[in-house]
């Protein structure tokens, strides 16, 4: 029984795509797994031990080539695997981060860049079996309401104050002040420096640390400083932007509903 092996961040390999869908699915290793797409009938034509044999190839397929597929992925076996995880080909091998196989929520997606749970949102909330259950609404009102909101005057200043507010969690500032003071005295001298920072205090009465040291810690004090003033000045636009938003808000109902 062959177990899966951890995968790499990057989906656009097929093999690192298939195990993430199989851990989606608690599948555990490519005995599981052949053992479920018998269940469901799928590739009922091959005996499980070949079916098996077939995904630990797939599996375990390497080539310097990280785009290429393994030589005994043939049709049958895509199918079968977009069958049962649900999913489209492009999905499967990893040429899309749209899951869905309908092809219209595909070009939603691709055209206008969202997501697929974006589109997805949005078909629930405007569509003709499901808008009702899902905004209590009927659809033409639900698609009336949401074409208002898109074309109000202020809406493109909602999106860009949105855009703004989550650029001030954004924390690469201040790992830059970290990186550039590690490349300047070292990972180790760094380390140091944040130790002596905790000791020296009025108090520390025990031996006197080395000019090497009390000049990194005073690197390393002046970064946390630094480092301060971007939070706190982060902080500060987090307040400002999210009253504007309150107010674009409010300026986006008023126009709608005068």
């Amino acid at each position: 029984m062959a177990y899966i092996k951890d995968s790499s961040a990057d989906h656009t390999i097929f093999q690192n795509r298939l195990i993430g869908l199989m851990k989606e699915q608690g599948i555990k290793s490519a005995s599981d797994f052949a053992h479920k797409l018998k269940e469901k009938h799928i590739l009922s034509q091959w005996k499980e031990s070949s079916i098996e044999k077939t995904i630990q190839r797939h599996l375990s397929f390497e080539s310097s080539d990280r785009k290429s597929l393994p030589d005994t992925l043939h049709a049958p076996h895509i199918k079968a695997y977009c069958n049962f995880f649900n999913c489209s080909t492009d999905y499967l091998l990893g040429k899309t981060d749209v899951r869905s196989s309908d092809i219209e929520i595909r070009q939603i997606c691709n055209r206008l860049g969202l997501t697929e749970e974006a589109v997805n949102a949005i078909i629930k909330m405007t569509g003709e079996k499901t808008a009702l259950p899902t905004v209590w609404m009927m659809p033409e009102e639900s698609r009336a309401i949401l074409s208002k909101i898109l074309t109000a005057v202020k809406f493109k200043d909602f999106i860009t104050s949105i855009y703004n507010l989550n650029g001030t969690y954004d924390q690469t500032e201040e790992k830059k002040l970290w990186n550039k003071l590690e490349k300047e005295i070292g990972k180790k001298r760094l380390s140091t420096a944040s130790e002596w920072s905790i000791k020296l205090d009025p108090l520390y009465d025990g031996p006197e640390p080395s000019q090497e040291i009390l000049d990194d810690v005073k690197l390393f004090e002046e970064t946390q400083d630094k480092e301060y003033g971007i939070q706190c000045k982060n902080e500060y636009d987090r307040k400002v932007l999210k009253f504007e938003l309150h107010e674009i808000y409010s300026s986006i109902i008023n126009e709608i509903y005068p």
